[in-house]
């Protein structure tokens, strides 16, 4: 029988959920889960693990100092150097945070070295639930969650499958004479359409599985890897920047594992299958631009966007994907519309964090050289790694 394996990162692991209800989902459609996969930074509830564990078997990894993981992977003839780039984030030190490409690639790595071999790897966010969501007043409709993707991963040639969400839409109703220049300084374009107003910034699902299709975006939180294509399995990539001293994450991390999967023989199926993303915690209750909390959302959202656009573009230039000049070009039109829009939208607010929004632009492009470089060291361990995960499998 294929072995299954649930996925996620996390800062504090505080409470049972969402995990116990992906496990009771599993066990109600006949699903084993073999283990639960957690990449934690800063602590946990003994307590809460020790309910975990009396549901599933659960590996647990530490960022920075798990010296468990780190023999695991000494006895996969890993280096020490190799060791340290993946366990270790110098700044997590100083900045408390840790890039989310450098998370999932720890909860991938485990997956990978687990024995008795693991074949599939579930991927969950810690807001999320095994449940679609039907109406605006919160009435939702449990799925099989585990079967769904299962039936279009187990086909040939699919090497992974995700899907959307449902619930409200990362950044909120916004109704100022900007928003287009704000959309266009984020790369956010085409999201115009669910930022208008109330009603579309909603999502809710379609039970009935009506856009199976292939694509080449991944959600991070909605994404199961079938794990016996390990060469295939480029790693997740997100970048990580310093403005005025503070640290900020890119967003993104699942976009270029999307671009680097598909060819003329491997596939990303979108399963349709849009889970519930309670995205503020608070549903149904409506997203209001004036609430400090969501407005604490959407900057963040956006300096994670600042931060992933310079590498994504110099990605898809790289990748003969765009060309040199609309790599250019997109640079100047985006610092243009974002010294529009973002003024625009901290006058809207009230809020003059949203002033610093082009210079956060400025700052993040000036750091796209070391942001290709961490890319480029990622890539060469990456490679080297699986390469002895695959020679010791042999053995």
């Amino acid at each position: 029988m294929k072995k299954i394996a649930l996925g996620a990162i996390t800062n504090y692991i505080n409470s049972i959920h969402p995990f116990i209800n992906f496990i009771a989902n599993a066990r109600a459609y006949g699903y084993k889960l073999d283990k639960l996969i957690i990449c934690y930074s800063h602590g946990y509830k003994s307590e809460v693990l020790e309910r975990l564990k009396q549901t599933v078997d659960v590996d647990l990894i530490q960022l920075n100092y798990d010296p468990e993981f780190r023999k695991e992977l000494k006895n996969f003839d890993l280096s020490k150097k190799e060791i340290d780039f993946f366990l270790r984030t110098p700044e997590f030190d100083y900045h408390k945070l840790i890039p989310y490409g450098k998370r999932r690639n720890l909860v991938l790595l485990k997956a990978l070295i687990t024995e008795p071999k693991l074949d599939y790897l579930f991927f969950i966010d810690t807001d999320v639930n095994p449940s679609l969501l039907m109406s605006a007043d919160g009435r939702t409709q449990t799925i099989n969650f585990f079967g769904r993707h299962l039936s279009y991963l187990k086909k040939e040639n699919v090497v992974i499958t995700t899907s959307d969400y449902s619930g409200y839409y990362i950044i909120p109703p916004l109704e100022f004479k900007g928003v287009k220049k704000l959309l266009t300084g984020l790369q956010k374009r085409k999201a115009y359409k669910r930022v208008k107003n109330l009603e579309n910034n909603l999502s809710l699902a379609n039970p009935k599985q009506n856009q199976i299709r292939k694509t080449n975006k991944i959600l991070g939180g909605n994404h199961a890897l079938d794990l016996n294509y390990i060469k295939k399995l480029s790693p997740y990539y997100s970048t990580s920047y310093i403005y005025n001293g503070i640290f900020y994450l890119g967003r993104g991390e699942d976009t270029l594992l999307g671009l680097e999967v598909p060819d003329q023989k491997h596939k990303i199926i979108d399963i349709d299958t849009l889970i519930f993303h309670d995205l503020y915690g608070n549903f149904p209750k409506k997203p209001d631009i004036r609430d400090k909390n969501v407005q604490k959302r959407l900057f963040y959202a956006c300096t994670g966007w600042l931060g992933r656009n310079p590498f994504l573009n110099w990605y898809l230039k790289e990748k003969n994907l765009i060309s040199r000049e609309k790599f250019k070009n997109r640079y100047k039109t985006q610092k243009n519309a974002l010294k529009i829009g973002a003024p625009l939208l901290a006058k809207y607010t009230q809020n003059n964090d949203f002033n610093l929004l082009p210079n956060i632009f400025s700052a993040a492009w000036l750091q796209l050289d070391q942001m290709v470089e961490n890319y480029e060291n990622l890539s060469k361990n990456w490679n080297s790694v699986t390469d002895k995960i695959i020679e010791r499998s042999k053995k």
